[in-house]
């Protein structure tokens, strides 16, 4: 594991210029950076809502690890400093955030696959996994979920409150059994 004070010309930009060592997408935080030995970073991460739990993303190659509700501190560092010490890859552009039909597509996708397994209780820290992909603050994700919740309500509930500007809460429901043919 190398610093992040590598050279600019061995680094990818963002579009707006901004070098890895210093990217932060709106929604994460990235608390760690760990550099291999051509480049290219792994990030642990966390989501705005949810400091405890951790995500680990390598910016040079397809390499996530967020356990099934994200991992510990240690878990994460741990898994950042492994995978930096192995990969091989050279740095990748920084990956652009989803526009709203390509997020709205993701959570959806997400959203069916949990259903296949139990019902439960949804929020934007479920979705910490894809924060890198959605690139966008919690309330954008509520806002994608409320829109989902709306045309789907098999799929997912929504409550609100009105003495609560902006406040929601989410369930997923159950997958009904497909009926037999007649």
């Amino acid at each position: 594991m190398r610093p992040c004070n590598l050279p600019s010309a061995a680094v990818a930009t963002h579009q707006g210029g901004t070098p890895p060592e210093r990217w932060e997408p709106l929604g994460v935080h990235i608390r760690w950076r760990y550099a291999n030995d051509l480049g290219a970073l792994t990030i642990v991460y966390t989501a705005e809502t949810n400091c405890a739990l951790y995500a680990v993303a390598c910016l040079g190659c397809p390499y996530r690890a967020t356990g099934t509700a994200g991992l510990s501190q240690e878990e994460a560092v741990a898994a950042a400093n492994e995978h930096a010490t192995t990969c091989r890859s050279l740095p990748l552009p920084l990956p652009a955030g989803l526009d709203e039909a390509e997020a709205y597509d993701l959570l959806l996708e997400r959203l069916r696959q949990m259903q296949e397994f139990e019902t439960q209780p949804v929020s934007v820290a479920t979705f910490l996994a894809d924060r890198l992909d959605l690139q966008g603050d919690d309330d954008y994700i509520r806002e994608i979920l409320a829109l989902i919740a709306t045309e789907h309500p098999d799929l997912l509930g929504m409550t609100t409150r009105e003495s609560i500007s902006g406040w929601a809460m989410f369930q997923l429901q159950p997958q009904l059994p497909e009926s037999a043919p007649a």
